[in-house]
């Protein structure tokens, strides 16, 4: 029996490390989405369209502003991982999550003056997000450091806290929740930073000193990309809110749920490929780059196959555009898993401006897309000129990594 039980370990084994890596980063990844799923939809059948927008917009915003507070401390502090220098990760990115505390609680007096919302600028800005800041610099390090599960664990606690308290409110609450709703996802960001402290102070150690200005110098670069990789995800949602209304993002938010979950498959391919040319030669890379298209387009089939099935039951009628929508979507998230892959190995090569040189021209490019597509066929309009514009990443990522890999030959020469 102990025989029968340590096979499927033994095979497993023989996967090799970055095989093991993407399967594990994927598990983790499919068990996050499963349990944010019952989230989504109890936040959707007590907020409607409107409110499931207005969440889904303060949502973006906090995860951008924390994305634009991270700078270039998630990479540098994954980098001085992979070079040895670990005593010092945990006492930096302390430093810079409060330092982003500080920005936001001074950003959040300008917000208020020009007519925010006080309670969402206090849940969303002020508290979630610079919680997040400290998630975003331990969750690059994770993926350096080959480690899924706890790159993973602190997410789905986190969805698990919404998730659940999401349900207890449908099932248990009335009349209008929008503000339990808020302060939950502020809480889920309180638990994944906990979890991030626990997990990464584990093997990392807290009593080192802070290198602010040496972190910032080794992920140098990479702020930028970040910050326009994020908008290419997610500015497609700010610009439907603001053009057609909240209503009209409730819906698209439902598709873009479901697509994720092809775009989760890419992600975990990408992280295992965040190796220096030591482990991983850059000859590999056609290979890399046609199974990350067959896998994620073929789990794609899947997810449009499921999304179209279920959406209406699950969500309701009111939500029963998402479906043309994802459908749109999908191609558009198998071209994004290679670009993802191609920017991870270029990022762990120190080719951050690379990355950031294509993420701008790519975006220089969806911004007028978005807009047109909008106003002439609003949900779908959007969602169709996503699916381009990463299409249109994918082709500069991959030509990016190709002419880098080839300057680098002709020099060694």
């Amino acid at each position: 029996m102990s025989m029968a039980r340590s096979e499927p370990r033994r095979r497993f084994s023989a996967l090799g490390p970055r095989r093991r890596f993407a399967i594990a980063a994927f598990a983790g990844q499919a068990a996050f989405a499963a349990i944010a799923f019952g989230g989504s939809v109890a936040s959707a059948r007590i907020l409607g369209p409107s409110g499931k927008g207005t969440l889904t917009a303060w949502t973006v915003a906090a995860t951008l502003v924390a994305l634009v507070l991270s700078g270039a401390y998630p990479n540098g502090l994954a980098r001085a991982y992979l070079q040895g220098r670990r005593a010092a990760v945990i006492p930096t990115a302390a430093l810079h999550t409060g330092a982003a505390l500080v920005i936001c609680a001074a950003g959040s007096l300008v917000a208020l003056a020009v007519g925010a919302d006080p309670l969402a600028v206090l849940l969303f800005i002020v508290i979630a997000a610079p919680l997040t800041v400290f998630a975003n610099d331990m969750l690059v390090l994770l993926t350096a450091a080959k480690r899924p599960w706890a790159y993973h664990l602190p997410r789905i606690a986190a969805a698990a806290v919404f998730s659940v308290g999401a349900c207890i409110l449908y099932f248990a609450g009335h009349g209008d929740r929008h503000a339990a709703l808020w302060g939950l996802f502020a809480l889920s960001a309180l638990a994944a930073a906990l979890l991030y402290l626990a997990v990464c102070g584990g093997f990392l150690g807290v009593t080192g000193g802070a290198e602010p200005r040496e972190m910032w110098q080794l992920g140098r670069g990479s702020w930028g990309a970040s910050v326009a990789d994020f908008l290419l995800l997610r500015c497609d949602q700010l610009v439907l809110v603001v053009l057609v209304g909240p209503a009209a993002l409730g819906v698209y938010a439902i598709s873009v749920n479901f697509s994720e979950v092809g775009q989760y498959l890419g992600n975990s391919i990408g992280q295992a490929l965040f190796e220096d040319e030591r482990t991983l030669a850059a000859s590999s890379a056609g290979r890399l780059f046609r199974l990350t298209a067959l896998a994620v387009g073929g789990l794609c089939l899947v997810v449009g196959a499921v999304g179209w099935v279920t959406i209406e039951p699950f969500f309701g009628h009111d939500f029963i555009g998402a479906r043309t929508a994802l459908l749109l979507l999908l191609p558009g998230i198998a071209a994004r898993g290679v670009g993802w892959a191609a920017s991870q190995m270029l990022f762990a090569r120190g080719g951050g401006p690379d990355v950031a040189r294509v993420t701008l021209q790519t975006f220089a490019v969806a911004l007028p897309m978005w807009v047109v597509g909008a106003l002439v066929w609003d949900v779908n309009g959007v969602a169709a000129a996503s699916a381009v514009t990463y299409g249109v990443q994918m082709v500069l990522m991959v030509r990016r990594f190709r002419g880098g890999r080839a300057a680098a030959a002709s020099r060694a020469t």
